[in-house]
């Protein structure tokens, strides 16, 4: 018995226990077992094959236990982080301040988006109204892919920009020249430049064109705030109506949304359009 288990205690002491070895036959009948690793051939043939299973089986145990543990506290950890940035307020997985995903709008001409990033065009022109999950909520600004801006645009652009109001502008645009199709001051084409907020959308009153020569009506979105991105996101295509960020921009252009998205929450009133005069 002292042979046996010091045989077994050796065995466990092995550093090349787990390598195979070939299958061992049954001291009764001669029966093929299952082929035992290294160390657990001799212990099979001093009795010990039984305690040896148990030991492997306890270690196996353990093992896994500690494995699910681990993952457990991770997956706790993972979960509690998530709580915390829902609860302040942030932007989450979507990109939205609200919990969804965030929406792109594009504009069909870089004058347009010069004209809302100086404050000038605090209204956007549509022929259909403006859902309502969309009220107070951050809405990606997109230039279109379109090589030249229509000439109607740039006329509409021409007559309503006012100079003297460009000088509180950002300071590319106080000097903009809108005849200017090449200008160096206009946002790239293809990018997302901002983020833009509406309050709520009107329809076009009576004598509002001459009152506010952006307003064109038959629908006006209500441009509340706008927050111009460092660096424009280049390389996105753009759709027609409201489009899901995440299918057109890269993961980290989608963090950049989502880090301007909590900065502007976090200064609020930053960017929020002035009354006209």
């Amino acid at each position: 018995a002292a042979r046996s288990g010091s045989t077994l205690q050796q065995f466990c002491m092995q550093p090349g226990c787990m390598k195979w070895s070939p299958p061992a036959r049954s001291p009764k009948g001669g029966r093929r077992t299952a082929p035992l690793r290294g160390g657990a051939a001799a212990a099979a043939r001093s009795g010990k094959a039984k305690v040896h299973r148990h030991v492997v089986k306890a270690l196996h145990t353990r093992t896994s236990h500690a494995r699910v543990g681990a993952r457990s506290s991770r997956g706790i950890g993972r979960s509690s982080s998530t709580g915390r940035a829902s609860a302040s307020g942030g932007a989450t997985a979507g990109g939205s301040s609200r919990g969804g995903a965030l929406r792109g709008l594009t504009l069909n001409g870089p004058e347009l988006g010069a004209a809302i990033l100086g404050k000038q065009k605090k209204v956007e022109n549509r022929s259909w109204d403006l859902p309502e999950k969309y009220h107070g909520e951050w809405i990606a600004l997109h230039i279109g892919n379109a090589q030249n801006t229509p000439p109607w645009i740039r006329r509409y652009v021409t007559r309503a920009w006012d100079p003297d109001m460009a000088k509180n502008a950002p300071w590319k645009l106080r000097c903009w020249d809108t005849t200017d199709q090449k200008a160096g001051v206009l946002p790239p084409r293809g990018a997302i430049i901002a983020l833009i907020r509406f309050s709520g959308m009107h329809r076009l009153a009576r004598g509002e064109r001459k009152a506010d020569p952006w307003a064109l009506g038959p629908v006006c979105w209500d441009l509340d705030r706008v927050v111009p991105l460092a660096k424009p996101i280049c390389g996105v295509q753009g759709f027609l109506g409201f489009w899901d960020v995440r299918k057109q921009v890269t993961p980290w252009g989608l963090h950049r949304l989502k880090q301007a998205i909590r900065d502007a929450d976090a200064k609020r009133g930053f960017g929020r359009f002035c009354e006209r005069k």
